[in-house]
């Protein structure tokens, strides 16, 4: 089973006004398709509280093999409370309380070559420790650079809106 290393335990970006929801998720998913990670919509949850009012929850899983050891994790959680649509010049937006949080982790031994035996267990353990340490900070610097730049991403946007 490949281990999980924690690199962004949990960054949240929260905003409050009018704001292009299918922009928004637009952004965040061509974000993460030039950064090469592939894009899964895990969960998406959408509770009905009045007519013109709903609650919204989307988690999207992104993962990106760095090498033939290595995967990073970026998952990122929308949450919209008291969505509601509303048209600003002639324009169709959604107005509502929005919470995004980010974290982002790292998998090694992905394929389970090192977890046979326990001997090889062993062996992996060093070759983690002293090995290969230089090259797994660059990874793991590598992925929280790429956590933050998504996060910068939908702040700037958040930025824009309240000009």
């Amino acid at each position: 089973m490949p281990e999980k290393d924690i690199i962004v335990k949990k960054i949240t970006v929260s905003y409050e006004g009018v704001f292009n929801f299918n922009e928004l998720i637009r952004l965040i998913k061509n974000w993460l398709s030039q950064n090469s990670y592939y894009i899964i919509e895990k969960d998406y949850g959408d509770v009905v509280k009045d007519k013109n009012l709903s609650d919204i929850k989307i988690s999207i899983e992104s993962t990106r093999e760095v090498d033939d050891y290595n995967r990073a994790h970026i998952d990122i959680t929308i949450k919209v409370k008291d969505l509601e649509n509303v048209t600003v010049n002639n324009k169709k937006l959604q107005k509502g309380q929005l919470t995004i949080d980010f974290e982002s982790y790292l998998k090694k031994d992905i394929h389970a070559k090192w977890e046979v035996k326990p001997l090889q267990k062993i062996l992996r353990g060093i070759y983690d420790k002293f090995f290969s340490i230089n090259k797994q900070k660059v990874i793991e610097n590598d992925l929280r650079e790429e956590t933050f730049a998504v996060r910068d991403e939908v702040k700037a946007y958040f930025n824009l809106l309240q000009r």
